[in-house]
C-alpha cells in the first residue's frame, strides 16, 4: 500500500527568552581643583553604553562604559559639571541557548541617588539593568500532501510570512569636528546624545546597503562668560551589511540604534579647546521575511484503511504592518518653578512605545521623559523633568484574533515655547519603527499513521441520504466513506455545501 506524506516548512521569530542583568553603581567623588565648589546639584545622570556582546555556550556578556555626569551650581549661581566614566561589565545565564541566536542588549539606568556630602565630595548610588532579548528561528514543519489514491484531504490555503533571516550587526562612526566660528570656546560639556535617522535601505544578494545619519546634540558652557551652549551634528551614514539570505523580495524589518556613544573636548592647534570627537557604534537589528503561500491538511480520512491523524493548534503568522510611521505629538507641561522665565535646552530620554494589535489597530502609548534646564525669576539656573505620554492608533491591514507587536520609538525633533505663569507648551515629531505580526491560530494535521488494517463496508453500493441545508459535503463523503468528487458528480452539486433540504445519492467507494 504506497503512500507519501509530502511535508513543507515555515519559519518566524520567535523571543525565546528576556534576562537581565545588572551593575552596581557606588562612587564617592572628590571634584578636582578645576571644579568649583557644590551649591546645588542640578541634575546627576548615569548612562551605560554597550561596546560588545559576547556568547560563550550559555553565557552572554555585556561590556563597555558607564559614564555619570553631575550637573550642579557652583561659586556666583555658575552653571558646572563633573564626569566620571567607569566600565560595563556583566552577564547573564541563558539556560538551553539555542543554536544561532539573534541577542539584543539594552541597557538602562533603574534608578540613581545622588547626595553632596560635602562641597568637594558627591556620593552616587544606583543601579544599571541591560536587558537581554535572545531571538530564535522556529522552523515547522507539517504534511502538505498524501499522495495515495485511498486518502482523502481537506485542504486550506494561507499565507505566512516566512522567515529567511535574522541576524544583528554592529558598526562604528567616528569625526572630529571643529567649532563654528561663531561660537564660544568650549568649557564644560553639560549633555551629549544622539539618534539614527535611516534615509534608505536597500537589499542585494547577501547584503543590506543602508544610507542615513546620526543627528547628535551636546550642550556646553563656554570657557568664559558660563553661557549655555547647544550644537548640532549630523554625521552620514552609509553602510554595506552582510545579511545571509537577504534579497531585492525580501520584506526587511530594520531596526538601528546607537548602543555606544562618547564625545570629548580637544584643544586645537592654537591651544583652544574648539574640537568636538564623536564616537558611536551602532547596533542594526535586521529580520528578513518573504510572503509564502502554503497549503495545511484541515483533515484526512482513507478510504480503505484505518488512519490516525495528529492534529495540532499552532500559529501562523502573516505581516498586518512593516513601516515607519511618524507621529506629532504636543502639550502643555508645567514646570516646578512657576516664575521659569527663559528655556535654555529641552531634550527627551527613556522613549519606549507599547502597542497592542485589536480590532484591525495597533493602539497603545509612547512615553518619554522630558528634561529642562531653565532660569527663574532672579535669573538663577534650574532644572525640572517630566515624563509625558502620546497616544497611538495605527491601522493593520488585516485583522486577527492575536497580534504581536514590535515598535521602536525615537523623539526625531522637540520645539517649546514659553505659555506663561511657569508652563511650556512642548511639540515633539515621534518616529515609530512598527512591525505587527498578524497571528492566525489553527488545527492542521502535523502527523499521520497509516495501518494495514482495512475498513469494514457498513454501506451498499449506493445510499440514498436526506440532506439538510448548509451541510458540508466532505462531512457527509467521510460519514458513508466515500470521496466528495463522487457525491458532487452523481448529484450535480457544484459548492462545498448543500443549498437546501435535499435527497443526495451517496455512490460507495
Amino acid at each position: 500500500m504506497p503512500m507519501e506524506i509530502k511535508k513543507d516548512t515555515f519559519s518566524y521569530s520567535e523571543l525565546f527568552t528576556r534576562s537581565k542583568c545588572e551593575q552596581a553603581v557606588s562612587l564617592e567623588i572628590n571634584l578636582p581643583d578645576y571644579c568649583s565648589d557644590v551649591k546645588k546639584i542640578l541634575k546627576c545622570t548615569v548612562t551605560a553604553g554597550i561596546s560588545n556582546v559576547s556568547v560563550s555556550g550559555e553565557n552572554v556578556n555585556l561590556s563597555g562604559t558607564v559614564v555619570t555626569r553631575l550637573i550642579y551650581l557652583g561659586e556666583n549661581e555658575k552653571i558646572d559639571c563633573f564626569e566620571h566614566t567607569d566600565t560595563l561589565s556583566c552577564g547573564t545565564r541563558i539556560k538551553d541557548m539555542p543554536e544561532n541566536p539573534m541577542i539584543k542588549a539594552v541597557t538602562k539606568t533603574d534608578y540613581i541617588n545622588c547626595r553632596a556630602l560635602s562641597q568637594r565630595r558627591i556620593s552616587v548610588s544606583g543601579n544599571i539593568g541591560a536587558s537581554v532579548y535572545v531571538y530564535r528561528e522556529n522552523k515547522k514543519e507539517f504534511p502538505c500532501a498524501v499522495e495515495s489514491e485511498d486518502m482523502q484531504c481537506k485542504k486550506e490555503k494561507k499565507t505566512v510570512s516566512d522567515l529567511i533571516c535574522q541576524s544583528e550587526k554592529t558598526f562604528d562612526l567616528s569625526e572630529t569636528v571643529a567649532l563654528e566660528k561663531d561660537k564660544e570656546d568650549i568649557g564644560k560639556i553639560l549633555r551629549s546624545d544622539c539618534r539614527v535617522k535611516l534615509e534608505s535601505k536597500k537589499a542585494v544578494a547577501d547584503k543590506l546597503l543602508i544610507k542615513g545619519e546620526l543627528c547628535c546634540e551636546i550642550l556646553y558652557t563656554d570657557s568664559e562668560k558660563n553661557s549655555i551652549i547647544k550644537i548640532c551634528h549630523s554625521m552620514p551614514i552609509s553602510q554595506i551589511l552582510g545579511v545571509g539570505g537577504i534579497t531585492d523580495k525580501s520584506d526587511i524589518q530594520l531596526s538601528l540604534y546607537p548602543s555606544q556613544f562618547t564625545v570629548s573636548a580637544k584643544n586645537d592647534s592654537a591651544g583652544r579647546c574648539r574640537l568636538l570627537e564623536f564616537a558611536a557604534r551602532v547596533s542594526a537589528t535586521v529580520r528578513c521575511r518573504q510572503d509564502k503561500e502554503i497549503e495545511i491538511i484541515k483533515d484526512c480520512y482513507s478510504t480503505r484503511y484505518e488512519v490516525e491523524g495528529d492534529y495540532r493548534n499552532a500559529a501562523l503568522y502573516s505581516c498586518a504592518l512593516s513601516e515607519e510611521r511618524e507621529i506629532a505629538f504636543e502639550q502643555t507641561v508645567e514646570f516646578p518653578d512657576a516664575d521659569a522665565v527663559e528655556i535654555k535646552d529641552m531634550w527627551c530620554s527613556n522613549a519606549e512605545c507599547r502597542l497592542t494589535g485589536k480590532e484591525g489597530k495597533a493602539e497603545g502609548e509612547c512615553d518619554f521623559l522630558l528634561h529642562g534646564i531653565y532660569t527663574d525669576g532672579k535669573g538663577g539656573c534650574r532644572y525640572g523633568e517630566k515624563n509625558l505620554s502620546a497616544a497611538v492608533s495605527i491601522p493593520l491591514k488585516t485583522k486577527a484574533d492575536k497580534n504581536e507587536c514590535e515598535c521602536d520609538v525615537t523623539v526625531s525633533s522637540l520645539e517649546w515655547a514659553p505659555a506663561g505663569a511657569g508652563k511650556v507648551k512642548v511639540r515633539a515629531i515621534l518616529i515609530l519603527n512598527c512591525y505587527v505580526s498578524a497571528c492566525d491560530e489553527s488545527r492542521f494535521l502535523f502527523d499521520l499513521q497509516h495501518s494495514e488494517k482495512e475498513k469494514e463496508q457498513k454501506y451498499p453500493a449506493l445510499c440514498i441520504y436526506y440532506a439538510d441545508t448548509g451541510e458540508k459535503i466532505w462531512d457527509i463523503a467521510e460519514h458513508y466513506n466515500t470521496t466528495e468528487s463522487l457525491i458532487k458528480s452523481e448529484n450535480s452539486i457544484k459548492g462545498d455545501k448543500t443549498e437546501k433540504e435535499t435527497v443526495l445519492m451517496i455512490p460507495c467507494v
